[in-house]
Formats: structure tokens, C-alpha cells, sequence
């Protein structure tokens, strides 16, 4: 199979754009929610694209980028299930070295999917073979947790525990969809209610990503764009609708086709995002569309919610899948690191803000 058809097949597993009649609105307004529509947007400018053309002759191909991380030190962590591989870069884009390979044992993977970073281990989510995997930065291997559930997402906090989002099926009975595990992979509480529709729980309706934001721990929905967040505890503390906005035309598509799903079909929906990453205080989400990615920010202040300026990034690539973002150090500047799928090749490109006195009026 050659690059043109695994990159078709990952566009047709993220997302999947079709022609749907427009229904009443699915998701009720929360109460602390200001709703925004930003009146401009900041424009990206790319920095880098790597790995460069030197990097390619010297055999650097990425087949198959999935997820990226950024270490506190710069340090750029790549993870390519295709090859079964980490790559770790520095922050010029110099490959510093890699570790893994196909496999089922320690230090080897089936189809890893994401990468992070708890409490300095590099951690690696392998959702085929229900197992994480933690490496020290130089990518020595210290431990694996089995995971006894199929996981949809997964991160893990500083403390070294684990929040799972569950991979609800169509057909199965409503069950709780976080499970929250300790550094060792036990079971210490699972919580959250499945969305229904028509008595039906669609698994994609319940198409979750996780992250942890302030101490309480989010769920945000690629489908519908609700956000939920939770104390420690797993009560539910708030429903955030504020994407609703930006998405409702995405939005009423992907309800019309949960509406007539029925146990074992496949059903096409559209990502509203990919990827959110927490920095600083806001939450940040990446929308892909082929030719122009964006990335929206949602800002907290005095417990209100509010849309912040969406970054926004014309690209010659067809989807974005996974981002990154990286303070400068002494000061209030950041960069975006995104993997940008191609036609002919894959690339991390290096984004940062255009100036504030360039902004689009």
C-alpha cells in the first residue's frame, strides 16, 4: 500500500464529509458560557517544515505521524505508528534519536496512537494492543500497564494517573465512559453518562477526547463539541456548549446521521477537532480542513468560559492530526509544532503568531 492510499484511509477514519437536512438544536446552552464571535483571527506563519530534504536523504521518512509531544527542555517527541517508532527531536529540528519497533513485548508496539509526558516519562498509548507503555526521555524502557478496556483516548496526569475514555459500541448497554486508573493501572472510579439519542447510545456520539484542565478533568466530544468537566470525584461540575457556535452546521450533520443508526453500522461523521492540548490558562483545539487548519482557543477567567481569537494557517497539506505548543523562554511568545499530512509526504511544521500590529482587521 502506498503513501496516496494510507493517507485516503486516515482522512476516511477522522473524517468524513456528506449532505444531511438540518434539525433542531441538539445541545442545550449552559449558564456560564459568554458567547463570542471573535472579530478577526491571528494568522499563523510558518517557521520550519521538517524533516528537511537533508534529513530525507539521510532516510528520515515519516509514513504514518500520529501524535506529537513537547518536552519542559524543547525536546520534540514523535510518534509514527506506521514504523513503530518515537522519534525525538530538539527544537531545530535535529533528530536526536528514536526507540521501538513492531512488536508485542517491552519497548515494542502493535499501533501505538498517542504520546505524552508524566512526570518526566514519556508515555506511549497502544490502543490495538490495550497497553501504555512509560520510557525515560532517552527513550529506555520502565514500565508497562495493560489496560483491560478498548480506549478511545487517554491521558495521564502529573500525579501519574491514568483518565481513559471509553470506546462505547452501538450495541452495547450504557455504561460509564471515563475510567479513572492509578500509576499502576488499577481501577480507582469510573464515572460520566453515555449521550443517548432515541433511547441509542451511537458510538460516535460518544467520540471522546480527554484532557485535565485546572485539577478537573474534561471530556470533549469530536462530534457534538460538548465539553464536560469533572471534579476528582467524577461528579460532573459543568456542561460547556460554547463550541455549538462555531460548529452548528458540522454539528446538525453528524446528529441527522446518529439519528436512523442501527447496532453494528458504520456511520460517517465529521471531527469538529482532532487534537486539544492545555497551555497556560486556555484549552486549545485543533480543527482540520484540507487546504486551512485552525486552532481555537477557549479561555477561562472568574469561572466564565469565552472564545478567545482562532489561529488560523492556509496549508498545502489535507489534514492536521496532532499539535503541539512551545513556550520561548523568557517570555509570552509561543510556537505551534503540528503534524501536517500530505499528499506526497508528511511534515511537523513550526507555526507562531503573526505580530499583533498585523492582525486581519
Amino acid at each position: 500500500m502506498n503513501k496516496r492510499q494510507n493517507l485516503l484511509i486516515l482522512i476516511c477514519f477522522f473524517a468524513a464529509f456528506f449532505y444531511c437536512q438540518p434539525v433542531s438544536a441538539y445541545l442545550s446552552e449552559s449558564k456560564n458560557v459568554t458567547f463570542l464571535s471573535p472579530a478577526d483571527s491571528i494568522r499563523l506563519n510558518l517557521i520550519m517544515k521538517f524533516p528537511t530534504e537533508e534529513q530525507v536523504k539521510n532516510g528520515l521518512v515519516l509514513s504514518q505521524p500520529l501524535s506529537l509531544t513537547i518536552s519542559n527542555f524543547g525536546d520534540i517527541y514523535l510518534l509514527d505508528a506506521k514504523e513503530s517508532k518515537v522519534f525525538r527531536f530538539n527544537e531545530s529540528s535535529d533528530k536526536v534519536s528514536h526507540f521501538g519497533k513492531s512488536g508485542q513485548g517491552p519497548g515494542e508496539f502493535v499501533f501505538p496512537r498517542k504520546i505524552g509526558i508524566s512526570k518526566d516519562m514519556i508515555w506511549v498509548f497502544d490502543s490495538t494492543a490495550r497497553r501504555i507503555q512509560f520510557y525515560d526521555k532517552n527513550g529506555n524502557f520502565i514500565k508497562m500497564i495493560k489496560l483491560y478496556h478498548r480506549y478511545n483516548d487517554v491521558i495521564a496526569d502529573q500525579k501519574g494517573r491514568l483518565v481513559c475514555a471509553k470506546n462505547i459500541k452501538v450495541k452495547e448497554e450504557a455504561k460509564k465512559i471515563i475510567d479513572l486508573l492509578d500509576e499502576n493501572g488499577n481501577l480507582i472510579l469510573s464515572f460520566g453518562e453515555p449521550e443517548i439519542m432515541d433511547d441509542k447510545h451511537p458510538g460516535p456520539l460518544n467520540d471522546f477526547l480527554v484532557s485535565i484542565f485546572k485539577g478537573k478533568i474534561i471530556t470533549a466530544s469530536r462530534t457534538t463539541g460538548i465539553l464536560k468537566v469533572y471534579n476528582e470525584d467524577g461528579q460532573l461540575v459543568e456542561t460547556i456548549d460554547i463550541l455549538k457556535g462555531l460548529f452548528k452546521k458540522e454539528i446538525n450533520k453528524n446528529i441527522n446521521s446518529f439519528k436512523n443508526v442501527s447496532p453494528g453500522q458504520a456511520i460517517a461523521s465529521i471531527h469538529l477537532f482532532e487534537s486539544i492540548k492545555i497551555f497556560g490558562d486556555a484549552i486549545y483545539f485543533l480543527n482540520s480542513r484540507p487546504g486551512e487548519y485552525e486552532i481555537i482557543r477557549l479561555v477561562e477567567v472568574d469561572g466564565k468560559y469565552n472564545l478567545d481569537k482562532p489561529y488560523k494557517y492556509k496549508s498545502d497539506g489535507l489534514l492536521a492530526i496532532d499539535f503541539d505548543i512551545l513556550p520561548v523562554s523568557g517570555s509570552s511568545l509561543f510556537s505551534f509544532y503540528i503534524i501536517d499530512l500530505g499528499e506526497e509526504k508528511s511534515n511537523i511544521i513550526k507555526l507562531i503568531p503573526e505580530p499583533e500590529g498585523n492582525w486581519k482587521k
